[in-house]
């Protein structure tokens, strides 16, 4: 009886292996591409963070299309330089304190919660009942201060 359990699990694993959608590659992080094609891809101002061309700390004005809020939202008047920056850092093939060794479109990518936890985001058009196909790339530090430490992505 309990070879017979065996193998029947082995087999339900092959088939949900066999029916997975391929996988699309993200610097070092892999992620699984939806399996139906969407009507209308949302197209972002600045996507990958290329603008202004620069990585430091910028005032969200400086960063076409984006714009960022505190989870705090003291910080937005006790500290409102950092609160309303966006953090642009640049590739660093040699990794260090952990940043991103890879790109996944440009040399320039966006830092996540840079002075506080908050939100980085971008207003855009849709039609309603329209299907969108939004997808975006995303890893965790080497090492560092995120939560795990581990290059673990936690998002």
């Amino acid at each position: 009886m309990k070879k017979l359990s065996i193998v029947f699990i082995v087999l339900v694993f092959t088939l949900i292996v066999l029916s997975m959608p391929p996988t699309a590659n993200a610097g070092t992080q892999s992620f699984v591409c939806p399996t139906e094609i969407e009507a209308t891809p949302v197209n972002f101002i600045n996507g990958s963070f290329q603008l202004p061309g620069t990585s430091g700390q910028h005032n969200m004005d400086d960063v076409p299309g984006w714009s960022t809020y505190p989870i705090n939202p003291v910080y937005a008047t006790t500290d409102p330089t950092h609160a309303f920056s966006i953090e642009i850092q640049t590739v660093t093939p040699s990794g260090v304190s952990g940043f991103a060794t890879t790109q996944a479109d440009g040399t320039l990518y966006a830092e996540l919660n840079a002075f506080y936890l908050g939100r980085l985001y971008q207003n855009v058009t849709t039609v309603p009942g329209e299907r969108l196909l939004w997808q975006f790339a995303h890893r965790a530090r080497r090492f560092g201060s995120n939560t795990s430490g581990t290059g673990v992505d936690v998002l």
